[in-house]
């Protein structure tokens, strides 16, 4: 499956079989402005045997994660209207200090973040991104 950047709604799905969860399924809780991506990146981790939840914004993320003790890490958008990425970690980091976060963006050079930021994150991905990056980017979060 290739995910692909928040300006397309279309997707291309290849078989991913090779890419799996075992035990106690991890709830990934996606977090990006964009439908689309978040409708492509909860059916890629829900296909590969995650329980997955998703939100279009920092706010409702906040609010989620404070709610539900279940969401074991987090898929964030670096670049969403009102509360950016970058924002969120910081802000999430306090309330839910050690949750696993991976940082998604679609822009050249979006790797770049302020110390305090990049410290909170496990992983960076690069969107458009294959369902196998997407699991070794959870991976690396999770240590």
């Amino acid at each position: 499956m290739t995910l692909l950047p928040p300006s397309s709604c279309q997707t291309n799905v290849r078989d991913s079989a090779d890419v799996s969860v075992e035990g106690d399924a991890l709830h990934v809780l996606v977090v990006d402005d964009e439908p689309a991506i978040r409708t492509v990146a909860c059916r890629a981790l829900r296909r590969v045997g995650y329980e997955v939840s998703s939100v279009a914004d920092g706010e409702e993320a906040i609010e989620r994660c404070l709610a539900e003790s279940k969401v074991g890490l987090i898929l964030v958008d670096q670049s969403m209207p009102g509360m950016a990425g970058e924002e969120f970690v910081r802000r999430i980091a306090e309330m839910r200090p050690g949750i696993p976060i991976v940082m998604m963006s679609g822009y050249a050079g979006a790797t770049v973040l302020l110390p305090e930021v990049s410290e909170h994150i496990g992983a960076f991905l690069h969107k458009p991104f294959t369902l196998a990056q997407l699991t070794a980017a959870i991976d690396q979060a999770l240590g």
